[in-house]
């Protein structure tokens, strides 16, 4: 598979999972796509970071945080089990993409309010 096609399969699952019906889920597999798609930068900016830039995934991953803020929040006051276990808000994992694309970007506070 070419990078391309790769990264634009992972643009195409979060702005699927971003118009799906199924939140938590959907929540989930955002969380999951952005950190494979941080992954990869960080391995291999050179072969990635520009098909990410073209592919706009900052742009809809953006979308999603704002379309499932409410339900990470939800998540997060809401989770059972091992409490001290770290849990990554879906802003988080999309403040590192964010680094990781345009690291010369000052830091947003507005963002950081929503977690």
């Amino acid at each position: 598979m070419e990078n391309l096609e790769f990264v634009n399969t992972l643009v195409h699952i979060v702005q699927t999972a971003n118009d799906n019906e199924d939140g938590v889920v959907c929540l989930a597999v955002v969380k999951a796509a952005t950190k494979l798609a941080v992954w990869m930068m960080e391995r291999n900016a050179a072969a990635y970071l520009q098909y990410f830039k073209q592919a706009n995934i900052l742009e809809k991953l953006e979308a999603a945080v704002q379309t499932m803020h409410h339900l990470d929040r939800y998540v997060i006051l809401t989770r059972r089990g091992d409490e001290n276990q770290d849990f990554e808000t879906l802003r988080s994992v999309v403040r590192n993409a964010t680094i990781i694309v345009w690291p010369s970007l000052p830091p947003q506070p507005a963002a950081a309010a929503l977690e």
